[in-house]
């Protein structure tokens, strides 16, 4: 049976309740208590519980848990020299980080790119933060997928490499402790959200691809 927390999480579970331990142990009851109440807090924030992923395929799932922050027009959002449509999601400290493949296809890059670490809803982080961007090759066209570190989230992982193939709703990473994601698809994808949604990663319909049986 598959425990439902992201195995990134289980070093810092496991450090606090060992020094927890030692804590309630010498009788130091205060920072016990916090130490089990961190513990509680990590484990909500690296939960990862299974999703069900629609089964029409024209839909693009979300890639991340959040609140859509941004849906650029074809003019400001960017891509590949073509005008590419942009939404931005963001992740609050409670919400699921536990990253997901948007649609299924052929991963052609993957780019790591060190930055600054402004707050996740700000604009200036889409630029200058630290991030990594995944490009996954699909018949409607290449879709890009950009993990964003916020203020408190400096360490992005990222569990696929270049040429790997991944499906739709599938887990292909995670962003520690609040962030951001950016998700770029092509033109000709029907948008099916707005600003102030919250959405699912692997769930929640963000587009719909046209003329796919």
């Amino acid at each position: 049976m598959r425990i439902p927390i992201a195995k990134d999480g289980f070093p810092y579970i496991f450090a606090s309740i060992f020094i927890a331990a030692i804590f309630l142990i010498q009788g130091w009851v205060l920072p016990g208590i916090f130490l089990i109440l961190a513990i509680i807090f990590l484990i909500i924030f690296f939960r990862d519980p299974e999703r069900q992923v629609p089964d029409d395929k024209s839909i693009i799932v979300s890639p991340a848990d959040g609140k859509v922050i941004g849906v650029d027009t074809p003019e400001t959002g960017s891509g590949n020299g073509k005008a590419y449509r942009r939404i931005s999601i963001f992740m609050s400290l409670l919400n699921v980080h536990v990253n997901r493949a948007p649609v299924t296809g052929k991963i052609t890059q993957v780019t790591y790119t060190k930055g600054k670490f402004f707050p996740a809803f700000k604009e200036t982080s889409s630029l200058f933060n630290e991030q990594n961007t995944l490009v996954i090759s699909h018949p409607s066209g290449f879709i890009k997928v950009t993990q964003i570190a916020g203020i408190i989230a400096r360490r992005i992982v990222c569990t696929k490499n270049e040429g790997d193939t991944v499906r739709r709703g599938e887990r292909i990473g995670l962003i520690k402790f609040g962030s951001r994601v950016d998700l770029y698809l092509p033109p000709g994808i029907e948008i099916l959200i707005k600003e102030g949604d919250d959405v699912k990663g692997g769930v929640t319909a963000i587009g719909r691809i046209q003329n796919v049986s």
